[in-house]
C-alpha cells in the first residue's frame, strides 16, 4: 500500500519534502522481505508465536522469549503469505525503478521466484472481474448498491464500519481507493455507474475527503485518531514499547509479568508518543474509550496508516483552503 501511494503521489510526496522518507519506509519493509526470502521456494513468514506473545507485555530490548519462526515451502504451503509477499517486492521495485535500478532489480528477482511462471490465457477475463468487483465495492462505501445489504454501514458521524475489531484499517485502505478511483475517473473523463447512480469523481473524492476529515477530528468526540495530530488525540494506545518507560530512563529489566503489573494497567498517559499511528478508533454508534486494556479500538497497526500517505499527500497538493494543513498530517503518518 506505501509503494502503492509513492507510485500515484510521487510529485505530491516530493512536494512536501516526504518522498525521499516514504521509499525508507519501503525499504525497511523489503529489506526484511529479501532476508527472510532464503531460498528460491522458502519464505520464513512468521517469527514467535501469538500465545507466548501476548503473555508477555515487555519492551522490545528486554524480551528474552522463545520466539519460533515458521516458513512456507513445498511441504508447508502457504500461497496466500507468498503471493502478497511477493506482490509487495514487485510494487516496490516499481517505487525503486529510477531512483535505484540495482534494488529495484533485485526486488524483481525475489518477487519471481516466489510465483510460479505458469501463463494464463484468462488474465484478461480475470482483470475484468477484479475491475466489476472493484466497482462494487466502492459503491457500496458510497451506498449506492440496490441490494442494501451488501452497502457499507457507516457511524452515525458518517465514518464506513466494517466491524469493531480495528474497524480504521477499512477505512484508511478504502479512503486510498476511492481516492486513486477519482483521480482514474477524471484522467479518463468517465463516472462510476453505480445501481442507484452515476457518480463523478469530484464525488469519490468529496467522500474520500469526509473520512480523512472524520480520522482528524471532526467527528462527534472531536478526537483525531492519528496519534500525535490535533489537540486531542488517543493517549494510551495498546503498545507495548509506547506504554513502558524507555530503556534510557529506566534500565532496570522489565520481566512478562512486571509490564503487565506496572504499566499495563496504569490509567496515565503512554510516556512515549506513538506519532502517525492510526488507532483502531470508535464503535459504529461513535463511541471511544482511550484504555490501553481496549485493544479492539486503541491498537495500532502499520497497515492501517500506510494506505493514508498517499491520500494526505493528494489532499495537499490539491487544495490550500482544506480545512486542515494535510502537510502537518503526512509530516505525522510519515514518521
Amino acid at each position: 500500500m506505501l509503494s502503492w501511494g509513492a507510485i500515484e503521489y510521487a510529485e505530491q510526496l516530493a512536494a512536501a519534502g516526504e518522498y525521499v522518507h516514504a521509499l525508507e519506509a519501503i525499504k525497511w519493509g523489503t529489506d526484511y522481505f529479501i532476508k527472510a526470502h532464503t531460498h528460491p521456494n522458502v519464505l520464513w513468514v512468521e517469527v514467535g508465536d501469538g500465545d507466548t506473545d501476548h503473555y508477555c507485555w515487555q519492551r522490545p530490548e528486554d524480551m528474552t522469549t522463545s520466539r519460533r519462526a515458521y516458513k512456507v515451502d513445498p511441504n508447508n504451503p502457504g500461497s496466500d503469505v507468498a503471493g502478497e509477499t511477493a506482490a509487495a517486492l514487485a510494487a516496490a521495485s516499481i517505487v525503486f525503478r529510477r531512483t535505484n535500478p540495482h534494488y529495484s532489480q533485485l526486488l524483481l528477482h525475489h518477487a519471481k521466484q516466489m510465483l510460479m511462471e505458469e501463463k494464463h490465457k484468462k488474465h484478461e477475463l480475470i482483470l475484468k472481474e477484479y475491475h466489476s468487483k472493484a466497482e462494487h465495492y466502492l459503491c457500496a462505501c458510497l451506498g449506492l448498491n440496490q441490494d442494501n445489504n451488501t452497502n457499507v454501514d457507516r457511524t452515525p458521524g458518517g465514518l464506513l464500519y466494517i466491524r469493531q475489531w480495528n474497524n480504521m484499517q477499512y477505512v484508511s485502505t478504502a479512503t486510498f481507493l476511492l481516492t486513486v478511483y477519482s483521480d482514474h475517473l477524471l484522467a479518463v473523463d468517465q463516472t462510476l455507474m453505480c445501481p442507484k447512480g452515476e457518480v463523478g469523481p469530484s464525488d469519490l473524492f468529496t467522500f474520500a475527503k469526509s473520512q480523512v476529515d472524520y480520522i482528524l477530528g471532526s467527528n462527534p468526540t472531536a478526537m483525531s485518531y492519528l496519534v500525535g495530530y490535533g489537540s486531542s488525540f488517543p493517549v494510551r494506545v495498546h503498545h507495548r514499547g509506547a506504554s513502558i518507560e524507555s530503556y534510557r530512563g529506566n534500565k532496570g529489566f522489565i520481566g512478562c509479568t512486571q509490564g503487565y503489573d506496572n504499566w499495563y494497567g496504569r490509567h496515565d498517559p503512554n510516556p512515549n508518543v506513538l506519532v502517525g499511528a492510526l488507532v483502531g478508533g470508535p464503535d459504529i454508534k461513535d463511541n471511544f474509550k482511550d484504555k490501553r486494556s481496549n485493544y479492539m479500538q486503541t491498537e495500532a497497526c502499520t497497515y492501517n496508516t500506510a494506505p493514508l500517505v498517499g491520500v494526505f499527500a493528494r489532499l495537499h497538493g490539491s487544495n490550500p483552503n482544506f480545512d486542515y494543513n494535510y502537510n502537518d498530517t503526512l509530516l505525522v503518518a510519515s514518521s
